[in-house]
């Protein structure tokens, strides 16, 4: 991935499509500029294609933003029965030679769609203040409550933050100190995902055997469609399946990365193995310092 600060001025065009773009779209517009992600990825096909597998409204909102001018897509071509992989970044920053893609970040256009993305819809303005409104609103009466409650004597509290609790219950987890290789996926599964699936569980089978025996690295796929994940789907910022690595102490998350390269090589059994075991090699020694 490289960089440049050629400029891309936004045309009236694109300035009207991401002024009148959804708060999911706006979000992960505002999270692949934020985390200097160099593209995100999509599965599924446009709504507005007859006969397309697995019509996603993510989909056909972020082609909106290509049609304006906002987003360049690269689609990788799809196995038969297969649902499309699309990745999106911001115009002129995906080049093709061949069926590779290669990916560079203009942070000149990045900051300017970020400045536009951080100012409310116009229609939404009045909703936002009226929302800050009910929200003092709400904490004042809350405050009023609670002062008036009798004080009783609790449990100490452990420290540990909300999040880290809601990966410990939501997955299970057991005690000690490992490495938690997280699978998430979709309830219905492409050729691509099931293809990810299958990479992880060889990588691990081929180098971590040991360790999966004695905990130091632990196993776990995740619905994304259920409910019940959500809060770690969010967390993770993840719009697709995804392998992610999780450090744990005593059932707390210390440390996280979402492998971005897992998408890329789901072609390649031997390049996607290859990738994971270095992944993850490191993240134990990172973790171990």
């Amino acid at each position: 991935m490289t960089s440049t600060n050629a400029t891309h001025p936004l045309t009236p065009a694109a300035l009207s499509a991401l002024r009148s773009a959804s708060p999911p779209t706006r979000d992960r517009l505002k999270k692949l500029i934020e985390r200097q992600d160099p593209y995100f990825v999509l599965t599924g096909s446009d709504p507005r294609e007859a006969g397309g597998c697995c019509p996603s409204s993510d989909v056909g909102a972020a082609n909106v933003l290509v049609e304006a001018g906002v987003l360049q897509s690269y689609v990788q071509p799809a196995p038969p029965g297969g649902c499309r992989v699309a990745f999106y970044a911001l115009t002129g920053e995906i080049a093709v030679q061949g069926e590779v893609p290669s990916f560079s970040v203009n942070a000149a256009l990045r900051q300017s769609v970020l400045a536009e993305l951080l100012h409310p819809p116009r229609g939404a303005r009045w909703l936002l203040a009226l929302r800050w409104v009910l929200l003092a609103f709400v904490i004042l009466t809350l405050v009023l409550i609670f002062t008036r409650l009798p004080r009783t004597a609790g449990p100490a509290s452990s420290g540990t933050p909300s999040t880290n609790a809601t990966v410990a219950q939501t997955l299970q987890l057991p005690a000690g100190d490992y490495v938690l290789v997280a699978f998430f996926h979709r309830a219905e599964r492409c050729a691509f995902c099931n293809n990810m699936e299958a990479y992880t569980a060889d990588a691990l089978g081929r180098y971590f055997a040991g360790e999966l025996a004695h905990e130091q690295v632990v196993y776990r796929e995740i619905n994304m469609d259920d409910p019940q994940n959500q809060p770690l789907v969010q967390r993770y910022g993840l719009f697709t399946s995804s392998v992610v690595l999780i450090g744990v102490r005593n059932k707390a998350e210390v440390c996280n990365k979402v492998l971005a390269d897992a998408w890329r090589l789901t072609d390649s059994r031997e390049k996607f193995v290859a990738m994971l075991r270095d992944e993850l090699t490191r993240f134990q020694e990172r973790g171990s310092r």
